[in-house]
């Protein structure tokens, strides 16, 4: 069985922390508009940086709180996941469960709390108004649900283009550093073979001048024919 996540949901194989979700919150926290993919304040650059800085940030929450690593890809798609389930059991009222406690976070980061105002005037309308003021307040109800679900479909759909527009920077990235690797290694390889020059010839040893000394007993007989 895999292991429950923090923000609802399950995650197979490798499980993000409490910790690791701490640190995510706090620092979408930190960067509204960056979390809620607005591309008019933060380039496709910029936005791979700061998803690299937050994947280094909860990559190392994992060695203390047990949680896993990804990378900055992964951590974009998992954003996106937890962003979604929040919205849907935010929606649901209470039907798919209480929020949990970053649940709420991602609620407040969000936006998306449930408005419970038209059961309630549902209920009021059945108890004191006349079926002419009930029809008009059911109408108002549904223009004002409709009106909703397109805005709630624009910014999803805006969020969805900001957050595919991020993994496309984050995998150019990725490619312009492979690309830097391959050049630098085809560098050194074209070092290794290129060929080298002979060594120096080592120096020539300087000419010594010899010196003859006549024999003693040469000597003496030069001197003994005088």
């Amino acid at each position: 069985m895999s292991a429950p996540n923090p923000a609802g949901g399950a995650v197979c194989r490798g499980r993000v922390s409490a910790e690791q979700l701490d640190v995510l919150l706090n620092f979408m926290e930190e960067h509204p508009d960056f979390a809620a993919g607005k591309q008019s304040f933060y380039s496709r650059f910029s936005s791979s940086k700061l998803w690299r800085l937050l994947a280094e940030r909860i990559n190392a929450a994992a060695d203390e709180s047990g949680g896993t690593k990804k990378s900055p890809d992964k951590w974009c798609r998992y954003w996106a996941d937890i962003k979604y389930k929040a919205r849907k059991k935010s929606a649901a009222a209470g039907a798919l469960g209480e929020l949990s406690h970053h649940e709420e976070r991602l609620r407040d980061l969000l936006k998306a709390a449930p408005d419970p105002a038209p059961n309630c005037n549902k209920n009021a309308s059945r108890n004191s108004h006349s079926d002419e003021d009930r029809r008009a307040t059911q109408e108002d109800e549904t223009w004002s649900d409709g009106e909703g679900i397109s805005e709630a479909a624009g910014v999803a759909t805006e969020e969805l283009l900001a957050e595919a527009a991020m993994r496309t920077a984050l995998a150019a990235e990725k490619q312009a550093e492979s690309v830097s690797q391959a050049v630098e290694l085809l560098r050194e390889l074209v070092g290794i073979l290129r060929p080298r020059p002979p060594p120096p010839a080592p120096p020539q040893p300087e000419p010594t001048t010899l010196i003859l000394h006549q024999h003693p007993h040469v000597q003496h007989q030069t001197h003994h024919r005088m």
